[in-house]
């Protein structure tokens, strides 16, 4: 991909020219250009929804230090900036907790500012909790040299009591509990713009010799709260997503001077064949289709990013495979 192309007068690389051909290679000949390599023993620290946790499988896989610092999955970019407030000193308050009761019908804590809804007996220890990851995630962040950040929805539930946004649902009953207290939110291109921005600035401020690697989660919406077609919504989700990193992207490389690439996983997925990139079975043997296989990852997405980003990897010597 590395001809000059003479199209209308306009003297374009190969690559910033439409070719069919291009969905027969499995890493669709896509361009990247890092702006910084990483060093096969610099720690990565891992941020965001399922696809993340691929990656982060994928790069301790081939030998990174790589850490999600315990925080297990963050879907939406506000809650992702919570999590990095409350690591770099934000004051951590019970409000946003939730009264629930477990199967026996006793009374237990639920945090939905944590992966999977975390329980806890009561709310002092959810709170104790949240303090150890909130040390955990900073001691992570001043250490790390790259910080890799995958963004995943939209959708958003905003605690409007507590004034933060959930990472997940809030349980039914909590909703049927609270009236007015919970909301559904789609947000906007300039909300996650926002959130975007003052994430990339506080990972600047707390370790200016961070870089970071960003992206959109391929993995579509598994429900919608809009009351539109989970497909449509999905389309718009991911859109407005993709469209807040770029800018956000600018921002940060231009006001802030960070060193920040997007990365094209959600490309090297959504663009590929569905039979290549897309489970056909979960583990149960029903129809997937929502989640990435894990050869793909392995085979295709940690190759392309090897290949641009570790000088000197084997992969980076070795031929794309002929199908992931």
């Amino acid at each position: 991909m590395g001809n000059v192309i003479n199209l209308g007068g306009h003297q374009l690389r190969e690559s910033q020219v439409f070719d069919g051909e291009r969905f027969e290679l499995p890493d669709l000949g896509l361009l990247v250009t890092p702006s910084f390599r990483i060093e096969p023993g610099d720690p990565v620290l891992v941020m965001g929804s399922c696809f993340a946790a691929e990656i982060h499988k994928a790069l301790a896989k081939q030998g990174f230090e790589a850490t999600d610092a315990g925080l297990g999955l963050q879907y939406n970019a506000p809650s992702m900036l919570q999590q990095w407030r409350w690591a770099l000193g934000e004051p951590i308050e019970a409000s946003s907790l939730i009264p629930v009761t477990d199967k026996r019908g006793a009374p237990r804590v639920a945090d939905p500012c944590a992966y999977n809804r975390r329980t806890c007996p009561d709310a002092a220890e959810a709170l104790r909790w949240r303090h150890e990851q909130a040390s955990r995630l900073s001691a992570e962040l001043l250490r790390a040299r790259v910080v890799v950040m995958t963004f995943g929805l939209v959708e958003v539930w905003r605690d409007e009591l507590a004034n933060v946004f959930c990472n997940v649902t809030p349980p039914a009953e909590a909703i049927r509990a609270f009236p007015g207290r919970y909301r559904c939110v789609r947000l906007t291109h300039a909300q996650n713009l926002e959130a975007m921005c003052e994430t990339f600035r506080l990972i600047r401020s707390a370790n200016p010799a961070a870089r970071v690697v960003a992206t959109v989660s391929p993995v579509p919406l598994a429900a919608t709260f809009t009351g539109a077609d989970v497909l449509i919504a999905n389309c718009y989700s991911k859109s407005t997503l993709r469209s807040a990193l770029t800018e956000a992207i600018d921002i940060a490389r231009s006001a802030m001077g960070m060193p920040i690439d997007y990365f094209p996983s959600y490309e090297l997925v959504t663009l590929s064949d569905r039979s290549d990139a897309w489970r056909e079975r979960n583990d149960e043997g029903d129809p997937d289709g929502r989640h990435v296989r894990p050869e793909f990852v392995q085979g295709v997405i940690m190759r392309a990013f090897l290949n641009a980003y570790v000088e000197g990897h084997p992969a980076r010597r070795a031929p794309m495979p002929a199908s992931a």
